[in-house]
């Protein structure tokens, strides 16, 4: 049988591959049904897709969103079997602008601490698509400001950039207004008890929240157990993924996650239409 993956980044947002290659590595990991989630763009997806039937892969076409309201700063919509890309344009803009914004902030916060004399517009050139921390981390350790990316991560740690996004009824909304389904991404990222996440999640159900990503690299067995509790309890559909950078996580395998076993438990999932 083969695994799903439905959590995936190409070098048009904070991974490392391009998307053909990251088609061919899934079919490598035999995957046969898979998902491009870049963050807050879609320019991935068609090479991808055009890739993926190639090769006999089930495709959908996926996007990450960052959004965010005012009980939580970071909230990731993944959006599923989008259709009109042109309906994403206004959130896409939007995170893009304030993107741009934080990274030149941070970009700032290191020259004026760490003495990192970074040109933003030779650190834009290094990379395709979305840009954001993960990138910048990375092009620190490329450029020999530090040794790894985790060291460049700790150097911009202390700055609190603050997080970026549209608002979160705007994010789902837009997916909805694509043709496609609006899954609330590693739950755990919400940093709320129990009780309180529920709530938040019925509270996003009536913008259009059509699922849960119950299976994440990140989340625990409880956590998983926990999330698709709540998937059945409320009626929505629950999806899963690795969240592959590739080198940018190198703990993290495609279709596997952090472990040995397959992330994704094929006969759970439902996130088809």
């Amino acid at each position: 049988m083969g695994l799903f993956d439905f959590h995936i980044h190409s070098y048009f947002s904070d991974g490392t591959l391009a998307p053909s290659e990251i088609v061919k590595l899934a079919l490598e990991q035999n995957i046969t049904k898979m998902a491009l989630t870049d963050h807050d763009n879609v320019l991935g997806l068609i090479e991808a897709e055009n890739e993926a039937n190639k090769l006999g892969i089930d495709f959908i076409r996926g996007i990450e969103i960052s959004s965010k309201d005012d009980d939580c700063p970071v909230i990731h919509m993944l959006g599923y079997h989008i259709k009109d890309f042109g309906a994403l344009r206004d959130v896409i803009d939007e995170n893009a602008q304030s993107l741009r914004e934080r990274n030149s902030r941070i970009i700032e916060f290191l020259k004026e601490n760490c003495g990192i004399n970074i040109k933003i517009d030779d650190f834009y050139r290094a990379f395709k698509g979305t840009v954001g921390k993960g990138n910048l981390a990375q092009y620190m350790t490329n450029m020999g400001y530090t040794k790894s990316y985790r060291e460049s991560e700790d150097l911009m740690r202390p700055y609190k950039a603050g997080a970026y996004g549209v608002d979160v009824k705007k994010a789902i909304k837009a997916i909805c207004n694509a043709g496609g389904m609006a899954f609330l991404a590693h739950p755990y990222n919400l940093k709320k008890d129990d009780d309180v996440l529920l709530e938040k999640i019925k509270e996003f159900m009536g913008f259009g929240l059509k699922g849960i990503e119950c299976f994440h690299s990140n989340h625990t067995d409880e956590q998983t157990n926990l999330y698709i509790k709540y998937a059945k309890m409320l009626n929505l559909k629950i999806s899963g993924g690795s969240d592959f950078h590739g080198d940018f996580k190198p703990n993290v395998k495609l279709g596997y996650g952090k472990g040995v076993v397959p992330l994704i438990i094929n006969e759970i999932i439902s996130i088809d239409e």
